[in-house]
């Protein structure tokens, strides 16, 4: 066991014991999850049709990073009293995994909420012909996520620092950031965004509401209705054609707006979980005293708190999407 003497841990045993716990099985839950959910997207050709399923690809695999790049390196550091047994590229690549994480989800979450509004939005049906959201618009969107999150998570290995960093091996690891990239890490890769996507579910809400008081029985003009007192056949026919088509329109709205709640839902647990730490980080760069004063068990559970995000998505998808639950047993059958 690595000596850690000169590292007096400011955690009681209990607290340690539990924080440990708790990090293996947040750590084993995520594994399994989105493992499961990156091998059931990609064995499945009838998912990889759909944009919103790449999202969902690539956000498993966001959270898989997190899991085998920055949780183990938080639960050594908890374990050995911050105490770093690695190199500096290892440390950096701890830092880094972590400054990836928030970014690459919420716009991730960002991209599927504005594609459900505009889906939802169309009164025209112009984005039934030309789709709003394609298979290749998705796989670009992706890779510019992935870009702009590793350039701004790269931002502090490349200068940005709050002290001159050195080459040799130190016996600690810490983040190397100046106040006014936590800062503006924090307005623009969660505050922002958080704003924006309340904005757009508010637009659903609405959206939802106004269809949900259209009746299924409405003549669509001043025209239908004479026909209507004209001729009696036409008038079946023309009321039978308009019902279909308004029930069709129905049940593809009504299985648009489920797919949005799903995603709401999703957004909701992630700003529930990364919330209070984001805060905490936030107020400890506009009043260092005040981060200086929290306890240090804390700060840990905060954190945690935050990695459960990862944990817990995979199986919102497996309970609120129809399609994966289905995917699910067709994996399962076929491995049987």
């Amino acid at each position: 066991m690595e000596d850690t003497s000169d590292f007096p841990s400011p955690f009681s045993p209990t607290f340690l014991a539990v924080i440990s716990t708790s990090y293996v099985l947040v750590m084993v839950a995520s594994l399994a999850g989105n493992l499961l959910i990156c091998i059931t997207i990609y064995k499945n050709k009838v998912l990889l049709k759909s944009p919103c399923y790449y999202f969902i690809l690539s956000l498993a695999l966001s959270d898989l990073g997190t899991t085998l790049f920055a949780m183990p390196f938080d639960l050594e550091q908890v374990l050995t009293n911050g105490k770093w047994t690695h190199s500096h590229h290892l440390c950096n690549v701890w830092t880094t995994a972590y400054l990836v994480t928030v970014p690459t989800s919420i716009l991730h979450l960002l991209t599927l909420s504005i594609e459900r509004y505009k889906t939802l939005n169309d009164p025209l049906d112009r984005y039934k012909e030309s789709p709003f959201l394609t298979v290749k618009r998705a796989m670009l969107v992706i890779v510019v996520i992935w870009a702009y999150s590793f350039v701004f998570a790269l931002i502090p290995v490349m200068g940005w620092r709050a002290f001159p960093q050195s080459n040799a091996v130190t016996e600690v690891c810490g983040f190397n950031i100046s106040p006014a990239y936590s800062a503006l890490s924090s307005v623009l890769n969660f505050f922002l965004p958080m704003f924006v996507m309340c904005l757009v579910y508010y637009k659903i809400y609405t959206i939802a509401n106004k269809q949900r008081k259209v009746p299924l029985l409405r003549p669509s003009d001043k025209s239908h209705d004479k026909e209507l007192h004209s001729v009696g056949a036409r008038i079946s026919s023309n009321m039978s054609t308009y019902i279909a088509a308004r029930s069709r329109k129905l049940k593809v709205f009504l299985r648009d707006t489920r797919a949005a709640r799903t995603i709401a839902l999703i957004v909701c647990s992630f700003f529930c979980c990364w919330m209070p730490h984001t805060v905490f980080s936030f107020v400890s760069v506009c009043c260092r005293a005040c981060g200086s004063a929290a306890p240090e068990e804390l700060q840990c559970v905060l954190l945690l708190l935050g990695y459960l995000s990862s944990a817990i998505n995979p199986y919102l998808y497996s309970c609120q999407v129809s399609d994966m639950r289905r995917a699910y047993r067709e994996l399962y059958n076929s491995a049987c």
